[in-house]
């Protein structure tokens, strides 16, 4: 698996990069990360997790640094290109008021605005996704999904959405073992399509068989 993963890397763009980020707990944070690789960050102490899960979903700004997404120098992450897989996703990313197709495609709304005038896109979408997703689950209401059902319908979501980079936290938190190796599943397909991926953990206990490599972010002292 490593050795195919070193293969596909090769003369692969740098598509994210942090540059000296900080914040209140945060204090010159810099990586970057290439396309379709899987970066792991280790986090040790729980305050600096905290600060950066805020940062990522853009719940408080940083204080100093640059996020470089493209040719793009930004304060923060809010750009579309950057993708966010929040923890215990399917209790925090799934909306039980909206149908399935509007779960899947409300991400790609933003990027195609008349997504819900035209039927032809969403019978499109239909017919590609329905083959991976299953034809069935257009017609359930979302309380009925499986739990591998809601984690394909996320993914997916994440992936029609075309980021450059998505940042999982803690993808695996909550997920019993036919689910975390399904999430791995998912997330090597994500970067088969080119999307780079930072898994962001306080545990690494199952990023790590997947990573290609690996970052440790920790107080000094």
């Amino acid at each position: 698996h490593m050795e195919n993963r070193q293969e596909q890397l090769k003369e692969r763009h740098q598509v994210f990069a942090a540059d000296h980020l900080s914040g209140e707990q945060i204090q010159d944070l810099s990586f970057s990360v290439d396309e379709g690789e899987c970066l792991a960050v280790q986090i040790l102490d729980n305050s600096l997790f905290v600060e950066l899960r805020d940062f990522l979903l853009q719940e408080k700004e940083p204080e100093g640094g640059a996020v470089l997404i493209g040719a793009r120098r930004k304060r923060n992450f809010s750009d579309r290109r950057i993708a966010v897989i929040r923890e215990l996703a399917t209790r925090t990313m799934v909306f039980p008021e909206l149908s399935y197709m509007e779960n899947l495609c409300i991400s790609l709304s933003m990027r195609v605005p008349t997504l819900w005038l035209k039927k032809s896109i969403r019978r499109s979408i239909r017919r590609e996704y329905g083959p991976i997703l299953g034809e069935e689950v257009f017609d359930l209401p979302i309380s009925s999904l499986t739990e591998r059902q809601k984690y394909q319908m996320i993914y997916t979501r994440v992936q029609l959405a075309r980021p450059d980079i998505i940042f999982c936290i803690q993808p695996f938190k909550g997920a019993d073992l036919p689910h975390r190796i399904h999430i791995w599943q998912l997330l090597e397909q994500l970067m088969d399509h080119g999307i780079a991926v930072v898994l962001v953990s306080l545990n690494l206990s199952d990023s790590l068989s997947m990573a290609d490599r690996l970052l440790v972010i920790g107080k000094e002292g």
